[in-house]
């Protein structure tokens, strides 16, 4: 695994990121990315715990404006005011997950694909979403998190609040 070096972590010019695969991830206490607006990141590895490091890397980012996140069922926690456009899929198919929280209320446009049976969702609101795509199998009783896609133009909802029945993986598409 390649890791970066600590002073990637606080350039103060970069404006876009993607990082990808045999890439590891050391995110130190001190992230200042200030020019970053997007951000890439698939399947990379985290050097310590999963959602602190990837808590840290965002919260340094304060004009991240798009998160594209392919992951392989992390627990995620995106809280990121200036986000406005949000890509996440999930490659942990019909795995057991602890869940995910999205709190960015300058979301304009969301795409979730995700197929982990998480013990929790939460969204919160998000006033400026225009559009919205998630596609979700999960086992949790709480529709709560419906409530975020109230003020959606557009909402194609794809969910499966069932337990999932035990198939060969080639038969899931």
């Amino acid at each position: 695994m390649i890791s970066l070096p600590s002073s990637m972590y606080t350039c103060e010019t970069l404006e876009t990121l993607d990082l990808c695969d045999c890439l590891r991830l050391d995110v130190p206490f001190s992230v200042r990315l200030p020019s970053l607006k997007t951000l890439v990141l698939i399947d990379v590895e985290y050097a310590d715990n999963k959602v602190s490091s990837l808590t840290r890397l965002l919260s340094g980012c304060p004009n991240l404006d798009s998160l594209f996140l392919v992951h392989d069922n992390l627990d995620v926690a995106l809280m990121v005011p200036s986000l406005r456009k949000l890509r996440m899929y999930n490659n942990g198919r019909y795995q057991k997950g602890g869940g995910f929280v999205i709190d960015a209320p300058s979301l304009v446009s969301l795409y979730i694909r995700d197929y982990v049976l998480y013990h929790f969702h939460r969204i919160e609101h998000m006033p400026k979403l225009e559009e919205a795509h998630v596609d979700m199998i999960q086992t949790v009783r709480n529709y709560k998190f419906l409530k975020a896609f109230t003020c959606a133009r557009s909402l194609t909802l794809c969910l499966s609040f069932s337990e999932v029945r035990t198939l060969p993986p080639h038969l899931y598409i």
